[in-house]
């Protein structure tokens, strides 16, 4: 719930933002997990899953009652750090077919206000396929606006210039027996997919096989949601890591070091094989988690 606190909180420090580009089409990565396009002045959120809660207390499952509070006022906080033309919410916006109908009238209040003077368009997702209804906006299954491609799930024909949800991606940094893990946005710069918005939904590992043949390899980049800031690191197998600070652009970048070994790392890396530790592919490995914690703002202790 750490982007609710951020969302909420004067006290926090301005957000670091990653920026990225997807089909030559500039874009802002939002900590709060908007994708926001200044050119066209569109922001795209994905996943919203509201009315979760509800949906689950109807099958007899019992959860916290907040989730769509909480997250519409997260969305409040995005749209109004970025004033928006164009709001643009990738499918699954409630958990299921119902949620939109039986929506309490707050929630829709809110929606209205934070939908007046813009553009609002709700793509369908398997969850509600049938569109959002009562509420400000249009329905539609796919939208193509300002050069690119809007749809739930990604495609695995034509990914070029696509903006996609459904997948819930996370990457994982990790050291030995520690890790973090966090919901990002993946791109290899022809296609983005997003994160999930909803706080109440799960992540899926970027090494998952839903996620084959989606991307590049070569050129996946995950820009992971921090606490008021985005990280981001390239998903190659590397040889080596090195963690690179650029303070002009207030963002932490991981990359591959593509070099031979050294002497010193050579012995580092046999310590490690006798340790036991097992490199996974995909995995952005560092050898301080102090850096991690650094621009996470993570205790792991």
């Amino acid at each position: 719930m750490h982007r609710l606190i951020y969302a909420t909180s004067p006290a926090v420090s301005p957000s670091l933002h990653a920026r990225t580009s997807i089909n030559g089409i500039a874009a802002i990565c939002d900590p709060l997990g908007g994708l926001y396009f200044p050119e066209s002045r569109t922001l795209v959120v994905s996943d919203l899953h509201l009315e979760k809660g509800s949906a689950f207390a109807r099958r007899g499952m019992m959860l916290p009652p907040y989730d769509t509070l909480a997250t519409l006022r997260i969305l409040e906080a995005v749209i109004a750090r970025h004033d928006p033309a164009t709001v643009i919410s990738l499918g699954d916006n409630f958990h299921d077919r119902k949620g939109s109908a039986a929506m309490p009238e707050t929630f829709r209040q809110m929606i209205a206000a934070m939908a007046c003077g813009r553009e609002w368009i709700w793509i369908n997702g398997n969850h509600d396929p049938d569109g959002a209804q009562g509420l400000p906006g249009a329905s539609m299954d796919e939208l193509r606006h300002a050069g690119l491609v809007f749809r739930h799930e990604p495609s695995r024909r034509d990914g070029i210039g696509e903006i996609a949800g459904h997948l819930h991606p996370s990457a994982t940094v990790r050291r030995r027996e520690r890790s973090v893990r966090r919901a990002c946005f993946a791109t290899d710069g022809k296609r983005l997919v997003m994160p999930a918005f909803g706080v109440t939904t799960g992540g899926l590992d970027l090494r998952h096989r839903e996620m084959s043949g989606l991307f590049e390899r070569q050129q996946l980049v995950a820009h992971m949601l921090g606490r008021d800031r985005i990280s981001f690191g390239a998903l190659r197998q590397p040889s080596r890591v090195r963690l690179e600070h650029f303070q002009e652009k207030c963002v932490t970048v991981f990359r591959p070091e593509v070099r031979s070994f050294t002497a010193l790392e050579r012995v580092e890396r046999q310590r490690r094989q006798r340790a036991g530790y097992a490199r996974n592919a995909g995995d952005i490995v560092v050898d301080e988690l102090s850096d991690i914690l650094a621009f996470l703002d993570i205790d792991l202790q």
